[in-house]
């Protein structure tokens, strides 16, 4: 199914003088998957998005159909295609090119600071490790006393470590802390890489979730 072609018609008009109207696709019509739904993992799994792939090659695979790639994007709240899926490598790179100038500069580029927090409780012979990580503004002069921060050249700085308190009940308790210097196209890469895990509904409810959507655009 496409997926304008059971939204509404309305007659609108490009003429100043109001005498010429056409009849058009409503595309201001908002309809949304339930939260309810899209968090529900019996209806749907999670895939890897890969370089080579598009939209329209996943629905033609997974759903038997190019058109239902609306589905992919209704489903993970997609709304622009091109910056809320992941980039390949050549657009990535080009991408950095385009904002930084180049690849090499978008390296060099401090895009901010990362203050990481290791927290490491032993109890009974048995470690637990938790991390907690902030994010430090590059205007930032000092952190937690430290009187020098990290840099692209310098990119780790331990402003504290070894900090173990011990407690009656033989539990131990040393935190770390770390400043990490991130890159812009370090960061980048982050972002790109967090787009690539997406849902897609099962396949045995696609015509539930079109018929739904019909149902919807013709109330």
């Amino acid at each position: 199914m496409k997926y304008f072609e059971n939204f509404p018609r309305i007659l609108y008009t490009f003429d100043q003088n109001l005498i010429e109207f056409k009849e058009v696709v409503d595309i201001f019509t908002r309809v949304r998957m339930l939260d309810s739904v899209i968090n529900n993992v019996s209806v749907y799994y999670t895939y890897q998005y890969k370089d080579s792939d598009t939209v329209e090659g996943i629905a033609s695979k997974y759903y038997k159909d190019a058109n239902r790639h609306w589905l992919i994007l209704f489903t993970n709240k997609i709304l622009d295609p091109y910056f809320q899926l992941p980039l390949n490598q050549e657009e990535f790179d080009q991408n950095m090119v385009d904002n930084y100038g180049s690849v090499a500069n978008s390296q060099q580029s401090l895009h901010h600071i990362e203050k990481h927090t290791n927290v490491i409780t032993a109890k009974n012979g048995i470690l637990d490790l938790q991390q907690y990580v902030s994010i430090i503004p590059t205007n930032v002069l000092s952190v937690d006393g430290s009187t020098s921060l990290p840099n692209i050249s310098n990119p780790i700085i331990n402003v504290g470590s070894n900090n173990v308190v011990s407690f009656s009940d033989e539990t131990t308790v040393d935190t770390s802390v770390q400043l990490i210097a991130i890159s812009a196209y370090d960061d980048s890469v982050k972002r790109n890489e967090n787009y690539r895990n997406i849902k897609l509904i099962k396949a045995d409810y696609v015509n539930q979730v079109e018929t739904e959507l019909k149902n919807l655009l013709t109330l």
